[in-house]
């Protein structure tokens, strides 16, 4: 009987340890294209793109139909603007719309990216700079 309830306590302990708030659909590896370079790991997402950068709190979890949101974050180039994304994933492709809200509006852009491409940065910036991958 000893036996039997350290076994089930010792399986309730490891229930209990395990990650179950984590999504079961997580991608990780890097897409690129026109404008963007998409790196994704198991906890976090970093897009650098024509002169900004988003480093976004949250895994790139598509649900079953391949949609995917990512958390709202502040552009670490400008602290007023705030950063959204939200997507599709189809094999080795996401299609992504990055929605920037600054004071006084907001504007969107959308990607498409493949996974493994590098990226190619499309744009100059204000300052005549460019966001290096």
């Amino acid at each position: 009987m000893k036996r039997a309830v350290l076994l089930w306590l010792a399986f309730l302990g490891a229930a209990c340890s395990s990650d179950s708030t984590a999504p079961a659909n997580v991608l990780v590896g890097t897409w690129g294209g026109a404008g963007l370079l998409l790196t994704a790991n198991r906890s976090s997402v970093r897009a650098q793109f024509d002169c900004d950068v988003a480093e976004f709190p949250g895994p790139l979890s598509p649900n079953s139909s391949g949609q995917f949101v990512l958390p709202g974050t502040r552009s670490p180039l400008n602290a007023s603007v705030q950063i959204g994304a939200q997507g599709i994933a189809s094999s080795d492709t996401i299609t992504i719309e990055v929605i920037r809200w600054y004071p006084g509006g907001n504007n969107s852009q959308q990607f498409t990216v493949v996974r493994g491409k590098p990226a190619i940065m499309t744009a100059f910036c204000l300052d005549g700079s460019t966001v290096a991958p």
